[in-house]
């Protein structure tokens, strides 16, 4: 018996729309989505997320996805998303996040700060003895390690930090050092901490009041009178990343190399200093020379100069910073005067020149060497090292000079209040007010601790709980 047309008119659409359905349905299962604004199928998006603490709810576009923060959403739309993490107790984190089809967009490391952050009383042990004058704190450049200059009856202490030991602060590494063996107190009343290193160490200052100085290292063990051992006296001395024997002597335009094994000065490398930098675990050093500007690495080794660019642009103001980024090395040259920053790959192909609105300060680098960041009367900006072509504005305000980086992913500003900055500067969170003091990082306990140097009163901020 023949089939009505009828029918087989339906059983054929019905093929076609079951065909359609399934094709529909296997694309959908791949990850892809219908454009409704331009009538095209596209492929959707994944986003990451973490935050501490845990157990912080997500919404997207004020809808509620998840209440676990440690999370993978899948199946996004593309497009841009308002994206907001919040926990009773804790501040709102919230940005705006242009999902891109077919990608993957990590938000992790999202710090939650408390609602009512509280300063703990600390007590950071620094002397032996109960009745001590606290006379001066330094923190290496990477925050890992400080030094804390004390004084006791006749008796100088030195006090180092490795804040990268959970009980470091409260097993401090002690020196105690008599006071002849440093100082001559009615000559030179002045001691100061000038520099902490990388490397467990340190240099000191002695000056009298006619500002005549002489110079003291401390090598994570011992304090060492360099004027009493090799006779140096005034000028500067540079501490040498990753050897913790050499230091470099700055004189006027001079530079040596001491080497603390053999007690002995190098011969004159440069005698056109300009100015020199110290990044990425490398001495930058910049030399005039009738006015024409040359960059230079030192090779500590063999006392001698790296050649890297020649003929840059004579700016007074100059900042260099070198960056090994995934085992790329480059370099970055802000020159403030003539309102540009100027990035160049493996240290010889220029890769990116970036116009800024102003004079510019404060070329700052990220400790993963990701990012680089400098300040123009626009505010902050950030470059992204993995994407040259781009570059965010994080802040329209002008920020504390003083920012450091928490870790690669925040910031802490210490002007007109105590602040937790996203590195891009879409969060900015309130911890405190403006605090009076240097400030640690605790790494092992992600605290913050604030000293300060009058009352030697320490106060402690745990960021993220336990």
């Amino acid at each position: 018996m023949p089939i009505p047309k009828k029918d087989l008119l339906l059983l054929f659409v019905g093929s076609i729309l079951l065909t359609i359905l399934t094709s529909l349905g296997f694309l959908y299962s791949l990850g892809y989505r219908l454009d409704r604004s331009n009538l095209s199928l596209v492929r959707s998006a994944i986003m990451m997320i973490e935050s501490y603490p845990r157990e912080a709810s997500i919404y997207l576009d004020n809808k509620l996805i998840k209440q676990d923060t440690n999370a993978e959403l899948k199946d996004l739309d593309p497009g841009i998303v308002e994206v907001r993490v919040e926990k009773p107790g804790y501040q709102v984190w919230q940005k705006s996040i242009d999902l891109v089809e077919g990608l993957v967009e990590f938000v992790d490391y999202v710090i939650l700060a408390p609602e009512k952050p509280e300063l703990e009383d600390f007590e950071l042990v620094v002397n032996d003895s109960e009745n001590y004058q606290l006379i001066d704190y330094k923190i290496s450049s990477d925050r890992l390690n400080s030094l804390a200059l004390s004084k006791s009856s006749d008796d100088y202490h030195l006090s180092y930090y490795n804040h990268d030991r959970a009980d470091s602060l409260e097993n401090p590494q002690l020196l105690v050092v008599k006071e002849d063996q440093i100082i001559q107190t009615k000559l030179y009343p002045k001691l100061e901490i000038v520099k902490v290193g990388e490397d467990k160490n340190a240099i000191l200052k002695a000056t009298n009041t006619k500002e005549e100085a002489y110079w003291l290292y401390y090598n994570g063990s011992d304090l060492i009178n360099l004027d009493s051992t090799m006779s140096i006296r005034e000028g500067e001395l540079v501490l040498v990343p990753n050897q913790p024997e050499k230091l470099v002597w700055i004189k006027g335009t001079e530079l040596r190399i001491l080497n603390l094994r053999d007690k002995t000065i190098g011969p004159v490398v440069t005698n056109k200093l300009f100015d020199y930098q110290v990044s990425s675990g490398q001495i930058n050093l910049l030399t005039l020379d009738k006015e024409r500007l040359s960059l230079s690495q030192l090779d500590q080794n063999n006392a001698s100069l790296i050649p890297l660019l020649d003929d840059l642009e004579s700016d007074p103001n100059i900042q260099v910073e070198s960056i090994d980024y995934r085992g790329q090395s480059s370099i970055a040259i802000l020159y403030p005067v003539s309102q540009k920053l100027v990035w160049y790959q493996d240290y010889k192909t220029k890769l990116k020149t970036e116009l800024l609105s102003s004079q510019a300060t404060a070329l700052r680098l990220s400790p993963d060497n990701r990012y680089l960041l400098w300040q123009d009367s626009a505010g902050w900006n950030s470059f992204d090292l993995l994407y040259p072509d781009s570059s965010i504005e994080v802040s329209s305000e002008s920020l504390d000079p003083e920012l450091v980086w928490f870790d690669s992913r925040h910031l802490i500003s210490n002007q007109a209040s105590l602040k937790l900055l996203d590195f891009d500067g879409t969060n900015s969170m309130s911890l405190s007010e403006q605090i009076d003091s240097p400030i640690i990082f605790d790494l092992e306990n992600k605290d913050l601790i604030m000293v300060n140097l009058k009352t030697k009163l320490f106060k402690k901020l745990n960021l993220i709980p336990r």
